[in-house]
């Protein structure tokens, strides 16, 4: 239960600043729809500011009394909350069968691309009509946004490690198969070859002929007896091989949409400020980074997870549940993310001390899929979810902790790792 402020009211709350991310009287916020319900619940309870906590439980109570019951009654919505209210249609075909518009774009399930499809291909006026109203304030929050003087967040974009591994094991799983059937095929002919040498194959019509239908049963109990027993070997082995393949191909391309996701939230929340490098490969090579945020307010570093599982974080142990078991996770999302942060670091030594600088990188987990559930239990290392992975972003300290100078010569030294790629 949250406990309100008795002295902020509502006149006051909507006169109080949002964070950075979108520095803004909330009233004005409130009413183009920036300030969701979604995003109010977010900053009642996380929120450092702690007026800007109690102007969202403020709002938020407001916002509460009228949108869910208005949508129910299935009228046009007329705003951004009662349109992100109403349930996709299309809902089904995520899987996802009643999850709110609302939910399934901050969840970045639904883009812009399946809100136009809405807005012109339901049958349903109300989804037609919350269609337009999600895809107009997306809009015009990146018009908003690509306007400002600092102008849109810059990204460095490495050849992703994912798709590199993607094509790998592409490659590999086809070298496979083929030199499967290319010994298949060898072995087939050099039969017949021999076959055909000995004498075999007269030999064999002539048996069938004498024999009639028991020579010709027989053959074929003994064609089917093949069949069965290399079915048997297939199954256990060379298929087992082919799935592992294509376990491993899901893997890294569900990994890749993770980051995906995470670098576009970044696009429509940071701005020009920021440096966001993408898969970047230090020279020790020890694999990539998924991302890497230079601001004004510091250096980040991001571990970006796309889970399907059901896992667990206590402290600075990671676990995952198969059925009823909770096992240990063999790569620690934690430790991956302080270790890139320690080789981060390392690299920029120099620049730091020559800066005469605290040298200092923060990690972070990302869930990057917004219905994974994962458990937390004092987490050494920040877990941010990708539904509030905005807000999160907008709630860092609004204070310069690198100067302009280190953090100039941090890009130049970055940008430097791709052009050598």
């Amino acid at each position: 239960m949250l406990n309100e402020n008795p002295f902020m009211t509502l006149e006051r709350a909507r006169s109080v600043y949002w964070l950075k991310n979108n520095y803004r009287p909330m009233g004005e916020l409130f009413d183009n729809g920036f300030l969701n319900t979604r995003r109010l619940e977010w900053g009642a309870n996380n929120a450092y500011d702690p007026t800007i906590k109690a102007a969202c439980q403020v709002l938020l109570k407001q916002k509460q009394k009228t949108t869910k019951a208005f949508v129910e009654k299935g009228k046009l919505p007329r705003n951004i909350d009662e349109a992100r209210a109403v349930v996709w249609p299309f809902s089904k075909n995520l899987g996802k069968t009643g999850r709110t518009m609302g939910e399934l774009t901050d969840n970045r399930d639904i883009t812009k691309r399946d809100l136009a499809y809405a807005l012109e291909k339901a049958w349903d006026e109300q989804v037609r009509e919350a269609s337009r109203i999600i895809l107009t304030s997306q809009l015009g929050i990146e018009n908003d946004r690509a306007n400002e003087t600092k102008g849109a967040l810059k990204v460095t974009a490495n050849r992703s490690f994912m798709e590199e591994q993607i094509e790998r094991l592409s490659f590999k799983k086809g070298a496979f198969i083929g030199i499967l059937l290319t010994i298949c095929a060898f072995l087939l002919i050099a039969d017949f070859v021999y076959m055909g040498m000995k004498g075999a194959i007269p030999a064999l019509a002539k048996f069938i002929l004498d024999t009639k239908y028991i020579g010709l049963a027989f053959i074929i109990l003994f064609i089917i007896f093949v069949l069965v027993v290399a079915n048997f070997v297939i199954k256990h082995t060379l298929e087992k091989k082919i799935d592992n393949y294509d376990e491993s191909i899901r893997n890294h391309k569900q990994g890749r949409d993770g980051e995906d996701k995470v670098v576009d939230v970044m696009r429509e929340t940071l701005d020009g400020s920021c440096h966001v490098f993408r898969n970047c490969v230090l020279p020790d090579k020890k694999g990539d980074i998924d991302a890497i945020l230079v601001s004004p307010q510091g250096l980040f570093v991001f571990e970006v997870k796309n889970y399907n599982m059901k896992c667990e974080n206590t402290q600075d142990e990671w676990f995952f549940y198969s059925g009823k078991k909770k096992k240990k996770l063999k790569e620690n999302p934690s430790i991956q993310a302080k270790r890139n942060a320690a080789r981060l670091a390392e690299h920029l030594e120099a620049d730091f001390s020559r800066n005469k600088e605290r040298k200092w990188v923060n990690p972070i987990v990302v869930m990057a899929n917004a219905d994974v559930v994962c458990l937390e239990c004092e987490p050494v290392v920040p877990i941010w979810r990708i539904q509030y992975l905005s807000d999160e972003l907008g709630n860092i300290p609004n204070k310069r902790e690198i100067s302009e100078q280190l953090q100039s010569e941090i890009c130049k030294k970055l940008e430097l790792l791709y052009s050598s790629n």
